[in-house]
């Protein structure tokens, strides 16, 4: 937890004991909690000063303070602080959000030529089964044979019983209580056949009849390591399907660097090869774009 200075603690202490915006007390002139916002106002026009906490008395950082009814937002500060400036005076209506919180609304009173007008005090309540959270899984698999054979990817666990037989772990099923707005797995593995071709890495919907059953979301045919993801809308578009049965990764055969693209697909033989594999459900929240587990280590969850 970040230690912040007695003056922001000061100053959140004075914003909870003031209660409602109406009739609350101005904090004092020089908080650079308020001050950092930088706002100025003119004869014509006035400003709106606000901070956002929690019931804790903690301050909220990275909601989302929005005027109504017009395009104007911002986000809180690393001190729950916002703010508005070059404001026509009259009565404004603000709303607050952030995932893991109920939203809020409130109203507040612009007057021309005040730079530090009464704060206004907004508290977010967290709603339970909201807050945002990551859900990590290690995996270990193994394929006997995969090959890249121009037109397709064939392999040991085409066939189940065969893939039985021989102990090959190449598909995961994972399954879901509830829906991720996020669903990302790494594959990662260390050639050390010549011949050896990339890996197919892909996600599909578990128990998909169709066959060939296709793959949904991104991914990839590469070497170590290879991404596949599920992003918001893929989730959102196949939600219920995802809550039902699962998802699966697999991988396969794919081609060799030196003749991918020719005749097709391409071609390489792959023997007796172990992977490892990262994957990571995000809930309530996505990753950054680019993230990558093997490259950036662990994502941070929002507080």
């Amino acid at each position: 937890m970040r230690v912040r200075s007695l003056t922001t603690l000061c100053l959140l202490l004075a914003v909870a004991l003031a209660g409602c915006t109406e009739g609350g007390r101005e904090p004092a002139q020089g908080d650079p909690a308020l001050d950092d916002l930088d706002l100025r106002a003119s004869d014509s026009t006035g400003v709106i000063r606000g901070i956002v906490i929690d019931p804790a008395i903690t301050p909220v950082v990275g909601a989302t303070v929005t005027i109504q009814g017009s395009d104007a937002a911002t986000t809180t500060n690393e001190n729950g602080a916002f703010g508005f400036g070059d404001l026509e005076p009259g009565t404004y209506f603000l709303s607050a959000e952030k995932p893991g919180f109920a939203s809020v609304q409130t109203s507040v009173e612009v007057v021309a030529g005040i730079d530090q007008p009464p704060v206004v005090k907004i508290l977010l309540e967290a709603v339970p089964g909201t807050a945002p959270f990551v859900q990590d899984l290690y995996l270990r698999g193994y394929l006997t044979c995969g090959a890249a054979v121009f037109a397709t990817s064939v392999g040991c666990t085409t066939f189940g019983p065969v893939a039985d037989a021989l102990g090959d772990q190449s598909i995961f099923s994972i399954d879901f209580d509830l829906l991720p707005q996020w669903v990302q797995g790494e594959l990662v593995w260390d050639a050390t056949q010549p011949a050896a071709g990339a890996f197919i890495w892909e996600i599909v919907r578990s128990e998909e009849p169709q066959t060939p059953q296709p793959h949904i979301g991104y991914r990839e045919t590469k070497v170590s390591p290879a991404l596949a993801y599920l992003n918001e809308t893929v989730t959102q578009e196949h939600g219920e399907w995802i809550l039902d049965k699962g998802v699966d990764f697999r991988f396969f055969g794919g081609p060799h660097p030196l003749c991918d693209g020719i005749f097709g697909f391409g071609c390489g033989l792959t023997l007796e090869q172990e992977v490892e594999i990262f994957i990571h459900n995000f809930y309530n929240f996505s990753p950054d774009e680019g993230w990558r587990f093997t490259a950036d280590g662990a994502h941070p969850v929002p507080s």
